[in-house]
């Protein structure tokens, strides 16, 4: 005998969710992407983000994957701010409009890096070689005061060109 089952609800709504690296697997449940046998006898609802504020009522079925981020402490450079993609671990250190006139020192993260450094006052990327440690696959260098990109050629051997 082969018995229909009814859904079984789970309401998930008004609850202060924190959309974070830690809610990817939330995130592929709600949206059926992970157990389609389980999550079709299971219906969530629409909840949507509370924290951070920058994805406050968005529904979660509809976050960006890269927004799911966790903040770094340890390890940042002084000035900038780290986070995780929960998606794929790939670290960001976002660096941009921070007046700097220089690269920052990055310690090795273990994952791969993107260093953002949009918008400062840096004339030269001479002392790229600081970042040869790091597994960098992103630096972004727009909007600053570069004239001379000589040392480009050194750029770390992770660094994928787009």
């Amino acid at each position: 005998m082969n018995e229909e089952r009814s859904p079984l609800t789970v309401s998930l709504g008004y609850n202060p969710i924190n959309c974070d690296c830690r809610t990817v697997d939330f995130v592929r449940l709600i949206r059926g992407e992970m157990n389609k046998t389980a999550t079709s006898y299971i219906s969530f609802g629409d909840p949507a983000c509370f924290q951070p504020n920058s994805l406050n009522k968005i529904r979660i079925n509809k976050v960006d994957w890269r927004d799911l981020l966790c903040p770094i402490i340890s390890s940042c450079p002084e000035r900038c701010s780290c986070r995780e993609r929960g998606v794929d671990q790939v670290i960001e250190v976002n660096c941009t409009s921070r007046n700097l006139d220089r690269l920052p020192s990055l310690a090795p993260m273990g994952a791969e890096v993107e260093l953002l450094l949009m918008d400062n006052k840096l004339e030269s990327i001479e002392n790229i070689s600081l970042l040869m440690h790091a597994n960098i696959t992103k630096l972004s260098l727009s909007y600053n005061k570069l004239e001379n990109v000589d040392n480009v050629i050194a750029l770390p051997s992770s660094l994928r060109v787009r």
